[in-house]
Order: structure tokens, then C-alpha cells, then sequence
């Protein structure tokens, strides 16, 4: 697939240890040779963990194929909150006396 991740930690990485232009020369480098360089840095891993790995996936061709359902196609209703709790898997809380 020719697709590389690489993972920074900010302290290794950081402009001042590595230079301003380092990745941007490391991504061009290995897009001259056929290679796309997804840099990933130790603070998105940390606090986007599931965007990462989502965006992740779909390079990687991983994602399951969705049907799309398009705003004009939907119709706004309002539910009963017993039904909007079935659907989102929730249990009621009972009200202590």
C-alpha cells in the first residue's frame, strides 16, 4: 500500500530538537520515492485516540462500507424518552424514595 505511520513524541519532536521544516522534508522525501508519511504526534494519540485510529483505518482501506443517508432523505420526529432510551442501549435510572 506504500503507506507509512510515524509516531512523534512532542519531546523528540518538538521544532527546537529537530528543526522547523524536518517532517515536511521527511514527508516530501518519501512521497519522491511512492510513499505517504502520515505523521502522528504523542498528543493526538492521547486525546483523539479513536479519530486516529479512525482516520487510520480508512487509508488503510478498513472501514466498513456505510450506506449514506442524506439530510432530504430524513424526517425530524419527536420520541417518547422510553423509545430514545431503547435505541441508545440505556437502562432508566430508578428515583430513590
Amino acid at each position: 500500500m506504500k503507506i507509512g505511520f510515524e509516531f512523534n513524541e512532542l519531546y523528540r519532536h518538538c521544532e527546537d530538537r529537530v528543526g522547523r521544516k524536518h517532517h515536511k522534508d521527511k514527508t516530501k522525501f518519501f512521497a519522491k520515492h511512492g510513499v505517504m508519511v502520515v505523521q502522528v504526534f504523542e498528543d493526538k494519540c492521547d486525546y483523539r485516540r479513536k479519530t486516529v485510529k479512525s482516520k487510520a483505518r480508512h487509508l488503510l482501506g478498513l472501514n466498513v462500507k456505510r450506506e449514506k443517508v442524506h439530510a432530504r432523505e430524513c424526517v425530524v420526529e419527536v420520541i417518547e424518552p422510553q423509545e430514545k432510551n431503547e435505541f441508545f442501549g440505556r437502562v432508566p435510572r430508578t428515583v430513590a424514595k
